[in-house]
């Protein structure tokens, strides 16, 4: 119920964000010609415009961070209420419309529980007719019970058999709600800071599509090859393309994780705290570290890549992309394959 209606809302200020970032590109082109005149196109001027390119991103998703916190909470909130209720669930607690229904309904469950419908198991032996008593038919000797059920139910008769009591069938129904039952709602529904890959790959799909067009048919928003060029330093089109691919695979590593962090963030605040003014703190915080951290993350590696990329490889510059690389990759990881990190961890017992 919640999902369909966050991921609309979420792609289309997704779009909204991504029409305010056009909005903000000549503004990053004025940062980037200051930059031209005392930096240029160096290692520094580089990791510089990629790190200003990533903070006009975060201002851009202001509006999709913000709602992103205000849905996440009530998110955990309606998630917590319901596996709260299931596992303090009792039936007789539970509210009934009509009260004259209650006995009708308490009776229909524990007709489940207590095993009077169940027929005796039969086994079919391989003998001579004359070594046993003729008995009666097993079809109609089910029969028989199912007509007596009624009188086993009846309270004089339960209380001098096996047959578990109305109380023990409605405990054991809620014990069943309490485990089962909420054991296949988490399965179901996931915990409640599971998010799949694929829904956060389409939260964000105005951005993929806004990379595609602009970086590989718009050269970068400039118009023109030549311009990109110029504007940015690159010495070919190769470099402009190699810059541009890097980045789309930057992006598929960092920014799938925001969504799940900022989730994660938010439900280490609900359950540290239980103080409105702390929670709204809290998220204020999830709204704006999530999406910074991981648009500092792409830009700082885009940067340092395209410094190599136009002034050659140098060694300090490259253990710090593959570092900016790895740590991108690290959350994108534990999130999505959580499963597997821990199973490798488990020591087989014999």
């Amino acid at each position: 119920v919640w999902l369909a209606p966050w991921l609309l809302v979420t792609m289309l200020l997704d779009w909204v964000s991504v029409r305010t970032f056009q909005l903000l590109l000549p503004l990053v082109g004025e940062w980037q010609a200051t930059l031209g005149s005392s930096l240029g196109s160096s290692y520094y001027g580089c990791l510089l415009y990629g790190l200003l390119y990533s903070l006009t991103c975060v201002i851009a998703y202001a509006p999709a961070s913000a709602a992103a916190a205000v849905s996440f909470s009530v998110k955990l909130q309606q998630h917590g209420f319901m596996l709260s209720q299931l596992e303090g669930f009792d039936v007789h607690e539970a509210k009934c419309t009509v009260s004259a229904d209650r006995p009708i309904l308490e009776a229909e469950i524990a007709a489940v529980y207590d095993e009077i419908d169940d027929l005796p198991l039969s086994v079919a032996l391989d003998s001579t007719e004359e070594a046993w008593p003729r008995l009666t038919p097993p079809a109609a000797e089910g029969e028989q019970l199912l007509q007596e059920s009624n009188v086993l139910r009846s309270a004089a008769v339960r209380s001098v058999t096996s047959y578990p009591s109305v109380a023990e069938c409605l405990e054991l129904f809620n014990a069943d709600v309490r485990g089962p039952l909420r054991r296949a709602t988490l399965r179901h529904c996931g915990g409640a800071t599971d998010l799949p890959l694929a829904t956060c790959m389409q939260a964000f799909l105005p951005f993929w599509l806004f990379l595609l067009s602009s970086n590989f048919l718009s050269y970068d928003g400039y118009g023109s090859l030549r311009s990109a060029l110029k504007a940015e330093g690159y010495q070919s089109v190769l470099q402009l393309y190699a810059a541009d691919c890097v980045f789309v695979l930057l992006s598929l590593a960092t920014m799938p994780t925001t969504f799940p962090l900022l989730l994660r963030m938010l439900h280490w605040g609900f359950q540290s705290t239980a103080s409105l003014a702390t929670r709204i703190v809290v998220m204020s915080l999830a709204a704006v570290l999530p999406f910074t951290f991981s648009f500092t993350l792409l830009g700082a590696a885009y940067g340092c890549f395209t410094g190599m990329l136009i002034n050659g490889p140098k060694l300090s510059w490259l253990v710090l992309f593959i570092f900016l690389c790895a740590l991108s990759l690290c959350p994108w990881y534990a999130i999505y394959f959580h499963d597997r990190l821990a199973t490798r961890f488990i020591i087989p017992t014999s």
